[in-house]
């Protein structure tokens, strides 16, 4: 009887303790399986040529796959829908077709890793400066010409400088 009564105890404790996941043990979920829309196929190979950070590649990928015939904002008579796919570090405003084609993509990203190429370009132009920020902005037309540009932060003592240059390690 003893024995019993315990057992109904803890299982009655055991019911009030909580169940799921506080706050600040909930980590972001990456999924592995997204699939690519065929007419989004070019916008990614043109915006992400396997070199920029894994972080500005993942939400290319959410926008290229991003079906808008399932969104609640959908007009299939409008000829063009607009979408923003935002994250702490940046974001992507894009323009699809009615069939789900982006035309147009308009793209922020803060703090990513520099390519060699533009790293290796700016300390060897500047080189007693120290980057301080920088920013990635990619402008996508599918009838036109991509521009990929970073915006560098530099810093000499109490000295700053501002520096655009392209993937390849140009300076603007």
């Amino acid at each position: 009887m003893k024995k019993l009564l315990i057992g109904l105890l803890f299982m009655g404790l055991t019911s009030l303790t909580y169940a799921q996941a506080t706050a600040e043990s909930i980590a972001e979920m990456e999924l592995e399986g997204i699939t690519l829309l065929p007419a989004n196929l070019s916008y990614l190979s043109v915006v992400s040529s396997g070199t920029e950070a894994l972080r500005v590649i993942k939400l290319q990928k959410v926008a290229a796959s991003f079906d808008i015939t399932q969104a609640a904002s959908y007009d299939k008579n409008a000829k063009y829908h607009e979408f923003s796919f935002d994250q702490e570090f940046g974001h992507i405003y894009a323009t699809y077709d009615r069939n789900g084609r982006i035309v147009r993509s308009d793209e922020s990203y803060k703090d990513v890793i520099l390519l060699p190429p533009t790293r290796n370009s700016i300390y060897s132009t500047f080189p007693d400066w120290e980057i301080v920020g920088n920013k990635y902005e990619v402008l996508y037309k599918l009838e036109g010409e991509t521009q990929k540009v970073y915006k560098i932060k530099l810093k000499n003592g109490n000295k700053r400088k501002r520096v655009k240059i392209d993937p390849q390690g140009k300076i603007l």
